[in-house]
């Protein structure tokens, strides 16, 4: 096996630091005898390694890329022991340092490494153990009220999600996809601004020989009956280079198959249902690790605590706002999970948690780690109505109601904290929801046109 000692020696020494063939091929090597994972004596070389190669990138060979990305998906195996409990005998202290290292590569300039570090990250979460699983055998002890483990020990899943608190992985990982977030939500304004004066101008030149029957096949008919869905000019939010790059495109003008951009737009989102986004790809899987990272982190109770304080509820709210105009965007469904994580965690600490000995332990809990004071907001309950009412109206699948069955879980929960119902009154959440739910009982009660318009889709 190769020394890790060595290989950094090669990326630090003044006479082979520029020779960037040389460190490729010790890279290629070193990943490929390494595929079983480290050892806990090796992850401080392993950091320094980590760094080491992330300067070569830094300072714009980007050759290096593809073995760091691989480099840190190995970080994601799990750490190989060369004695009995060795991570209780000084190896945490080395794998912190490996997190640690690993949350800087959350926020590099480079989206390709930010997924990698996610997957690693995500791998660590989770437990992975050789020789011990996160389900021990228990055993019943006479005068204990309940079954003990037979293994004492920390479950490793627990040891590794407090390696990713103190790592600083938790505040890290919120703080970047709030970045993202605004990062997202200016280039979504770009676009749907450029859509329409694009839109517009391609209607007025190609599509308005007949103004009723474009606008009719643009938008469908509403009483439409052969089940293809009514599609809302609104809904589609995209670029027109977003289409130019189509699989079908032969010209390059923005058309496929002959038709326009608007034709090929509006046959995907009523026939196929699929997304009609104008987020860019790139963005959207870094989003989606980053926010996948964040589900399988809040499942900890003093994680899901920390992602409060971080201010972790208002950045999933923030995405959700963005994300509400196509309900069926499964990383809706992400964010969904993680607010009810945190919400079911902050319920059991004020419920079965020890009583709080002084008033900074009481406002710690109450208000500061509380995720339903936290998302008792106007902008909260905005987009969970928001959300709700196009779940209702344009949720026909299975996977759409369950959705929405799971964001009313979450209205619960928030329901549950007094400060929240002025909020459900003044957003206009209360009314939708006793609206919907007495829409059989009062037969003249009449909905919106809005709601009208898509209600139909809502039962089940």
């Amino acid at each position: 096996m190769m020394d890790l000692k060595e290989t950094n020696d090669v990326f630090a020494n003044p006479h082979t630091e520029n020779l960037h063939d040389r460190q490729l091929a010790v890279l290629r090597r070193l990943v490929h005898e390494y595929q079983e994972g480290f050892r806990y004596s090796q992850l401080d070389d392993l950091c320094e390694l980590l760094m080491l190669v992330w300067s070569r990138v830094g300072g714009g060979a980007n050759q290096f890329i593809p073995q760091l990305q691989e480099l840190i998906g190995l970080c994601g195996l799990p750490i190989i022991r060369e004695r009995s409990n060795e991570e209780f005998l000084g190896g945490l202290e080395c794998f912190e340092h490996l997190v640690s290292t690993l949350e800087k590569f959350l926020h590099v300039p480079s989206m390709t490494i930010q997924i990698a570090t996610c997957e690693a990250l995500l791998e660590i979460s989770l437990g992975r153990d050789i020789l011990r699983n996160n389900d021990p055998p228990v055993v019943r002890v006479l005068g204990a009220t309940n079954p003990v483990k037979e293994d004492l020990r920390p479950l490793p899943r627990e040891l590794h999600q407090g390696l990713l608190l103190k790592g600083g992985v938790v505040s890290g990982l919120t703080n970047e996809i709030q970045a993202q977030v605004n990062s997202l939500a200016i280039i979504l304004s770009e676009a749907n601004s450029s859509f329409g004066d694009k839109l517009s101008d391609l209607l007025e030149e190609n599509m308005l020989n007949d103004t009723e029957s474009n606008e009719n096949r643009i938008t469908g008919d509403m009483n439409n009956k052969s089940g293809a869905q009514y599609i809302e000019p609104g809904l589609l939010k995209t670029t027109i280079a977003d289409y130019s790059d189509d699989e079908d495109d032969d010209n390059g003008d923005g058309k496929a198959g002959g038709g326009t951009v608007v034709e090929v737009a509006v046959k995907t989102r009523a026939l196929k249902a699929e997304l009609v986004s104008s987020i860019p790809r790139p963005i959207r899987a870094l989003l989606g690790s980053l926010m996948n990272l964040l589900r399988e982190i809040s499942g900890d109770s003093n994680s899901s605590s920390e992602i409060v304080k971080s201010n972790g509820m208002s950045v999933v709210i923030d995405l959700l706002r963005l994300l509400v105009v196509e309900p069926r965007d499964p990383l809706i469904k992400t964010c969904i999970e993680v607010l009810w994580n945190c919400l079911e965690h902050s319920q059991h600490m004020l419920e079965l948690g020890a009583a709080a000995v002084s008033r900074t332990q009481l406002v710690e809990r109450r208000r500061r780690a509380n995720a339903m004071y936290a998302l008792a907001t106007t902008e909260a309950l905005t987009t969970l109505r928001d959300l709700v009412a196009a779940l209702l109206k344009t949720g026909h699948r299975t996977e759409d109601k369950e959705l929405r069955n799971e964001v009313l879980i979450v209205c619960s929960f928030l329901a549950r904290q007094r400060r929240s119902h002025a909020y459900f009154r003044t957003t206009g959440l209360l009314d939708m929801l006793l609206a919907y739910a007495t829409a059989a009982e009062n037969k003249d009660f009449m909905l919106s046109d809005e709601a009208n318009e898509g209600g139909g889709g809502g039962g089940g």
